[in-house]
């Protein structure tokens, strides 16, 4: 899959970059960091494939990608704590599967506490490492086997 080893590499490279802005990451880090990556990367580019083949026109598909993926990003919590968020923006942040990738690279990353504000809460639950993990994988799941069928469809 072209789209996620591509955003793999591209988070690779960042990660290089990290010391050069003062970020100090150690060899188990970046090792941990690795599959949440991978995982995130095939779970978008799966999500990414199967609107490729929903969407008939070449011209728009870059178009329709970028209005989706932009608040996608923007609603994930990469940029900021999403526990301060009006009650109707934190409903789409819990319903972005992009939370769930960005949740445990943090968690990683912080070594961030349940407590933190950057953990996500389920209907009352505090979502761990593995359950950010959990959701994602099944997204990325769901998306690959959509996708096929869509793929199956078509013909």
């Amino acid at each position: 899959m072209g789209s996620a080893t591509t955003a793999l590499f591209q988070g690779i490279f960042i990660l290089l970059l990290a010391p050069l802005i003062g970020v100090s990451l150690s060899a188990g880090t970046v090792l941990a960091l690795l599959p949440l990556m991978l995982l995130l990367s095939v779970a978008m580019g799966s999500l990414g494939i199967l609107l490729a083949t929903r969407i008939k026109s070449m011209q728009a598909f870059p178009v329709v990608m970028q209005m989706l993926v932009f608040p996608m990003i923007f609603l994930s919590g990469v940029f900021f704590p999403v526990e301060g968020l009006p009650a109707w923006m934190n409903v789409l942040v819990k319903l972005n599967p992009a939370t769930y990738g960005i949740a445990p690279i943090r968690q990683v990353m912080l070594g961030a506490s349940p407590d933190s504000p950057f953990a996500i809460s389920l209907l009352g639950h505090t979502m761990s490492l593995w359950d950010n993990i959990a959701v994602l994988s099944a997204f990325g799941v769901v998306m690959i086997l959509l996708a096929m069928w869509s793929f199956g469809s078509q013909e």
